[in-house]
């Protein structure tokens, strides 16, 4: 299919040039004036089953009477607690022997400080917050909701991610594979006690499954994104960038972007991808790269602080 629509848009493209041929007629106006996105050839592969978890939870057949009373209930949970670290950084780093998925960890050049990961999913979207133009800050493992027990026990969640956009808004993220998870009964009930509580705190809660991270063409253009962040630039190279979006309205094709800023065309994508990072322009990571990809202009944070600020309020004394 994907070579259909390219080969379509090919011919399309040269009967422009047939009747245009007595003008002069560049690629990128072409570009342009494309009524579609051309696919990049990683789109056009054949379709493959996307790989699933080996283990997920399913529901005991068995248990097909009244359901039972959710755990906080039926242990008295009281006197919840929000708490994060007096260094406003990760709550616990769970690093062992004994778990069944991978741990991982990698430094944030947002946070400047180092991220830890429970799992693939969570490196994956710590790479999408590493490179998204709309995240200001971010943190894993930020926060704790504590609760203590009828019996005088004490029950933790940590929450995998918090992070604020560009317009001041503090989003917090619980990541797993599939639904299936979230469906469980004391996953579900402990996310809805975790909810309340930290929308009353001013913040909004989400939860994300990895269908879109770990989709195999979208995670490699985020990997690919990711991979360049440390490429080395100058001033100028991100003034012809961003005048060449100037000059577009504000929304420019990649092609035009990459001549603008000039030299081998690898290279000038290595070196637009390390600007995503410190948001001196932003490219469209949904679909791999080609010449009619849009490169914008971000916006000025409204609170650069803000994501700090709101740990801040939950902090320990050390």
């Amino acid at each position: 299919m994907g070579l259909r629509l390219l080969q379509d848009e090919l011919e399309r493209r040269a009967a422009i040039s047939r009747k245009r041929a007595d003008e002069d007629v560049d690629i990128q106006e072409l570009m342009r004036a494309a009524p579609s996105r051309i696919p990049n050839p990683r789109e056009s592969l054949p379709w493959r089953p996307a790989r699933t978890p080996a283990w997920e939870p399913r529901r005991d057949r068995r248990d097909a009477g009244r359901p039972p009373l959710p755990r906080h209930a039926l242990e008295g949970w009281h006197s919840p607690t929000l708490v994060a670290a007096a260094d406003l950084g990760q709550m616990r780093i769970n690093f062992n022997y004994r778990n069944y998925f991978t741990t991982a960890a990698g430094y944030g050049e947002k946070p400047r400080r180092a991220q830890y990961f429970e799992g693939p999913y969570e490196l994956a979207l710590f790479r999408l917050l590493e490179m998204s133009t709309a995240v200001v800050d971010y943190q894993f493992q930020p926060l704790q909701m504590r609760w203590s027990t009828k019996d005088g026990r004490s029950v933790e969640y940590t929450t995998d991610v918090i992070y604020a956009t560009e317009d001041g808004e503090i989003l917090v993220e619980e990541v797993k594979a599939t639904q299936a998870y979230f469906d469980r009964s004391d996953t579900r009930d402990l996310l809805a006690l975790f909810e309340e509580r930290i929308e009353k705190a001013g913040a909004r809660f989400f939860r994300r499954t990895s269908r879109r991270i770990a989709e195999p063409t979208f995670w490699r253009t985020v990997k690919d994104a990711f991979d360049d962040r440390r490429t080395a630039y100058s001033d100028a190279d991100v003034k012809r960038a961003q005048t060449a979006v100037t000059r577009e309205g504000g929304i420019a094709p990649l092609g035009v972007v990459l001549d603008a800023v000039g030299g081998p065309g690898r290279e000038a994508q290595a070196k637009l991808n390390a600007m995503m990072l410190r948001r001196e322009v932003g490219v469209d990571l949904s679909a791999p790269p080609m010449g009619d990809t849009k490169v914008t202009l971000p916006a000025a944070p409204a609170n650069p602080d803000a994501l700090r600020a709101f740990l801040q309020r939950f902090a320990v004394r050390p």
